[in-house]
């Protein structure tokens, strides 16, 4: 297919959607532009635990890199909010808990932008003695 025949269906189809779909889309393109910029993402369907303002909620990873993270999760946060994240890891004893800022939130969850370098983190974790 013709570069100009994809833009001419993207288009189309953006033309068609709602208001609502058109900024999902929007969020959706702009944080995979920013996801070239840097670390790539690897695939994930790790469960997790996260707090917002003191609440408690669950979600699934669904992707993750050095410093961000897709969490699918029904629950309404908004973007800026700070977010701690608890989830296992196989390799480690006990859960990872990192902390981050919710930066876009669509239908199917939420994107967090890392606070900490988690590959930095998780290389710090590996070096540690066990707990006595």
């Amino acid at each position: 297919m013709k570069a100009s025949d994809v833009r001419e269906r993207l288009i189309q189809r953006i033309n068609a959607m709602t208001d609502e779909h058109c900024r999902d889309l929007l969020k959706l393109l702009e944080w995979r532009m920013q996801d070239q910029r840097r670390f790539p993402r690897q695939n994930s369907a790790n469960p997790s635990r996260f707090f917002v303002q003191n609440h408690e909620y669950q979600g699934v990873i669904k992707n993750v890199s050095a410093d961000g993270m897709f969490i699918e999760s029904p629950q309404n946060v908004a973007p800026g909010e700070t977010v701690t994240i608890i989830f296992s890891l196989f390799s480690f004893e006990d859960p990872i808990r990192i902390t981050g800022q919710i930066a876009w939130k669509d239908r199917h969850g939420f994107g967090v932008k890392l606070d900490l370098n988690l590959r930095e983190l998780i290389k710090t974790a590996a070096a540690l003695p066990p707990e006595a």
